[in-house]
């Protein structure tokens, strides 16, 4: 049980931290986030790295309380229905995958 509380703090003070960081930077506006995946769009790798962009945000909701439902909404506007989809899908399945993994690696 001791784990568990010391990795619970341990998060939350990174995670905090991480959050006040990029909000007095200014990343986490709407703005902000649909110009990175716009300006990620128009490279060689765009498509790639825009789908890596938003899974992450998706599994990264795990720990950081990502609005999910905004960043699938913003993937299926820049990606379009279905491949935003697919790829939402996707994510949520593996942060659920992830979860679960955790849940019980850290059980008594």
């Amino acid at each position: 049980m001791k784990r568990i509380w010391m990795l619970t703090i341990g998060l939350l003070v990174f995670f905090s931290v991480s959050f006040m960081v990029a909000e007095q930077a200014g990343w986490l506006t709407a703005d902000a986030t649909d110009a990175w995946l716009r300006e990620a769009m128009q490279t060689r790798a765009g498509l790639s790295l825009a789908v890596l962009i938003i899974a992450g945000l998706l599994v990264g909701d795990i720990i950081l309380p990502v609005p999910s439902s905004v960043v699938m909404l913003g993937a299926g506007r820049i990606l379009g229905t279905g491949v935003g989809t697919l790829v939402t899908f996707a994510a949520a399945m593996l942060a659920a995958l992830i979860g679960y993994g955790i849940c019980y690696w850290l059980q008594d």
